[in-house]
């Protein structure tokens, strides 16, 4: 198992391309697959709360997903499944300019 440090950590926010106003669905391998099925991934829950999401992040569509972004009233569900997953994954939050 790979272990990484803060770091690695550091470098990888400093290095991760910000996306803006344009869906992670656009080119994605996904697409086709998340329609038909109702799925949704971590990079689309982002884009839809921030309108943003990072170039390289992995892109794991699940129903789950699809169903706190689309069936649930109550957007801070979505908003803490998302902070959960930063702090699981080492994200920092940026502010709207990016910074």
């Amino acid at each position: 198992m790979t272990t990484f440090t803060t770091e690695d950590r550091k470098f990888a926010e400093k290095n991760q391309e910000i996306i803006r106003d344009k869906s992670p669905c656009d080119d994605c391998e996904h697409f086709e697959q998340c329609k038909k099925y109702e799925l949704a991934c971590r990079s689309f829950a982002k884009f839809v709360i921030d309108n943003w999401y990072y170039r390289e992040a992995v892109r794991v569509p699940c129903k789950g997903t699809f169903n706190k972004i689309f069936n649930q009233k109550d957007e801070d569900v979505l908003r803490q499944f998302v902070r959960q997953w930063k702090e699981e994954n080492g994200h920092k939050d940026k502010d709207s300019s990016g910074k």
